[in-house]
């Protein structure tokens, strides 16, 4: 949330919003499921097998955590159920993805709207003969806030990324990796752009 005692505007609270759904998408969803599983399973697998079996695991253990991933996630409550085919299991975690790279567009929407009134308030500072230190300092408080929330938005796609790099690896169907490749780039490329408004961000502060 915006840091204490600042007095959060529209856009600050569409930040905050679009930073907790995106978090509940990833952190409850059948994507990051993959990921924790496969860990697990190569644990288990090494353990077991050697490096031979660390792989194996690994590839066993993002299967089946997808499954339980999907389980917990309230936004993919449609997966709450046995899969039927491989397909089928594939559809929903490309679905999944789909969903969490929505969420993700629109809290980096949320990010840029949020460095944008932050470069007005300091413009208008800027313009201000009356401007005091109070002020300065309630608007390195805001920024000291989004960027802390940005900061955590960009760990939680960090992680979505490794996720579908995961089932990447695993997918043997064609078509289907062309659709999680395709997902796992617009993560990328939607990463790429939170960590450029956490670094206009920081120029902001720095220039304060």
């Amino acid at each position: 949330m915006p840091a204490p005692g600042v007095d959060a505007g529209p856009a600050d609270r569409a930040l905050y919003a679009a930073s907790s759904d995106y978090r509940r998408t990833v952190g409850e969803g059948a994507v990051l499921g993959a990921l924790v599983g496969a860990v697990a399973g190569a644990v288990i697998g090494q353990a077991n097998g050697g490096s031979d079996g660390a792989l194996r695991g690994a590839l066993i253990g993002s299967v089946a955590g997808t499954a339980l991933g999907a389980l917990g996630g309230t936004a993919v409550a449609e997966t709450k159920r046995d899969y039927a085919t491989r397909e089928d299991r594939l559809d929903a975690e490309i679905a999944n993805a789909r969903a969490a790279n929505a969420k993700l567009s629109q809290l980096v929407s949320a990010a840029r709207r949020v460095v944008e009134r932050r470069e007005a308030e300091i413009a208008t500072l800027r313009r201000t003969k009356a401007a005091n230190a109070q002020e300065a300092r309630t608007v390195r408080e805001a920024i000291a806030g989004n960027r802390a929330i940005i900061e955590t938005s960009i760990q939680d796609a960090e992680r979505q990324r490794d996720a579908l790099k995961v089932l990447l690896r695993q997918s043997q169907d064609a078509s289907g990796r062309g659709a999680l490749s395709a997902e796992a780039g617009r993560t990328e490329a939607n990463l790429s752009k939170l960590k450029q408004e956490k670094t206009r961000l920081a120029r902001l502060e720095a220039g304060l």
